[in-house]
């Protein structure tokens, strides 16, 4: 299925190009239109031109060639986020990957290709930080080495994402006034149990309940099969 999107997605953008960007785009909408490509209707031609010259389309274009035009070096995961890399990672490996691994491969394709040299550069710096961390009185973490290296800016840390404004105001605030999150309540043995065992009883009930439902339904030869593993237990 990804295949297939990145199929799609660079079929789209290279049909774009061959049949009404090289042709002259918006200043050559009418002789566009009369060159028809092979497939295709004058109806749906004329419907995809009309696409490509909506305001909206355009300006979104001309958006996104402004902002790769002033990006430090190429990015090859497409809209995807970096939590949603570290993720697809972890689902993989069973844990996350470390941050300074997950810009590399962020910025070379998984390791298919090189680094761009000032990515490189960047790279190699903040692994040479890392390993003088070991032994150090006040360690840095490799989010403040990321920070350091490639910046901040507001609303955005590079190498890590997108900062939710919700949660940054609210550590911040809980840093301030010197809160700090409750920790999450310990349960014995005894007591797991007996939220699980009361879990089941709700299900035991809403089982008698669905079961009276599908023997109503049956009076209507309306048969629908019910498993034996819900049934009702009379000591509830």
């Amino acid at each position: 299925m990804k295949l297939c999107s990145e199929l799609y997605s660079g079929a789209k953008s290279r049909f774009k190009k061959k049949h009404f960007t090289i042709l002259g785009g918006l200043g050559n909408r009418d002789a566009i239109l009369r060159k028809i490509p092979e497939g295709l209707t004058p109806e749906m031609w004329n419907e995809m031109v009309n696409s490509y010259c909506d305001e909206v389309n355009v300006h979104r274009s001309e958006v996104n060639k402004s902002n790769r035009s002033r990006r430090s070096y190429p990015s090859y995961h497409g809209t995807k986020s970096i939590v949603s890399t570290r993720h697809e990672r972890r689902q993989i490996d069973g844990r996350y990957p470390s941050l300074i691994e997950n810009f590399k491969e962020r910025y070379s394709k998984n390791g298919k290709i090189p680094l761009p040299e000032l990515a490189q550069q960047q790279y190699d710096e903040m692994n040479d930080l890392l390993s003088r961390q070991e032994g150090a009185a006040d360690p840095l973490s490799e989010k403040q080495i990321m920070d350091q290296v490639l910046g901040t800016r507001r609303g955005f840390n590079r190498g890590r994402g997108h900062i939710v404004p919700g949660l940054a105001r609210f550590c911040s605030s809980s840093s301030s006034t010197g809160q700090s999150t409750p920790p999450p309540p310990v349960y014995t043995q005894e007591q797991v149990n007996e939220k699980l065992a009361s879990s089941n009883r709700r299900y035991k009930r809403l089982a008698t309940k669905m079961k009276d439902v599908v023997e109503g339904l049956a009076e209507h030869e309306i048969v629908i099969q019910f498993d034996s593993e819900y049934e009702s237990d009379s000591s509830d």
